[in-house]
């Protein structure tokens, strides 16, 4: 789902050919604020569940408004170190 949802407005990672890594995507999407709220164990445990409606919902509306070029209200932003350390 947010692989799908990150790409979606940024036609550089449309190329089917992009083989951007699931902890890249994971990151970059929960700073375009198209995603918030997960560390390492919470992706594991997504791996194994999957997204609820409403967070589908919020994932799609959200892709939504980055696409039309609105701001994202809570736009999160992400420390790299602590992300990929």
């Amino acid at each position: 789902m947010t692989r799908v949802a990150f790409r979606a407005p940024d036609e550089e990672y449309q190329n089917p050919a992009d083989q951007t890594d699931e902890r890249s995507i994971m990151f970059l999407s929960t700073q375009k604020g198209l995603i918030q709220g997960l560390n390492n164990s919470d992706l594991e445990a997504l791996k194994k569940n999957p997204t609820t409606r409403g967070q589908s919902v919020t994932i799609i509306e959200r892709t939504l408004k980055v696409k039309a070029g609105e701001p994202l209200e809570g736009k999160q932003y992400v420390q790299m170190q602590k992300y990929f350390h």
